[in-house]
């Protein structure tokens, strides 16, 4: 198993819409909190805010949006930040796949974003 990391994505360059598609594919390919070695809490939350983001931004509430995603992306920072680590400290296949699909995913988003 290669010690790869996840590739970084500027979420701030992203409009809501693109914003709202890539965390629910991120949400899509974790496979759990447990095997990720992230802390329940921060998927939980992570999930939540999506769901709320979505909400405010059918009604239209940039302001509300804005304060949700700056959340967001720190709790996304924490389970990337996670990840990398325990894939050089305890590497499994379950971080490997991760990884590797999350890669793809920014890959995509980048690409579809230029």
């Amino acid at each position: 198993m290669a010690n790869a990391k996840t590739h970084r994505l500027a979420l701030n360059r992203l409009s809501h819409a693109e914003y709202i598609c890539f965390a629910q594919q991120v949400t899509g390919i974790i496979p759990s909190a447990k095997a990720l070695h992230v802390a329940e809490s921060v998927v939980v939350r992570y999930k939540n805010s999506l769901a709320v983001l979505i909400d405010k931004a059918e009604q239209l509430q940039t302001r509300d949006c804005i304060a949700i995603r700056a959340e967001m992306d720190e709790l996304y920072e924490d389970i990337t930040a996670t990840v990398d680590a325990f894939s050089i400290l305890q590497p499994s296949q379950e971080i490997a796949d991760f990884i590797s699909r999350l890669n793809k995913l920014v890959d995509r988003t980048r690409k579809a974003n230029r």
